[in-house]
């Protein structure tokens, strides 16, 4: 189990959930959450912990 990656989808989903719900009208933080870094950090994020799952091997 990679903890940079549990680290970052939970910072991730944070930051879609305040987006949605606080921060609508700020355009710099509509630049970040549309960004390609953030999702491709998320993206490769998700990888990095389901990859083991799917190749069946134990993470612990």
């Amino acid at each position: 189990m990679n903890w940079f990656g549990v680290s970052y989808i939970l910072f991730a989903l944070y930051d879609m959930a305040v987006g949605l719900l606080v921060m609508k009208g700020n355009a710099l933080y509509k630049l970040s959450l549309f960004s390609v870094f953030f999702w491709l950090l998320f993206l490769t994020s998700v990888f990095t912990i389901l990859i083991p799952f799917v190749k069946e091997e134990n993470p612990f």
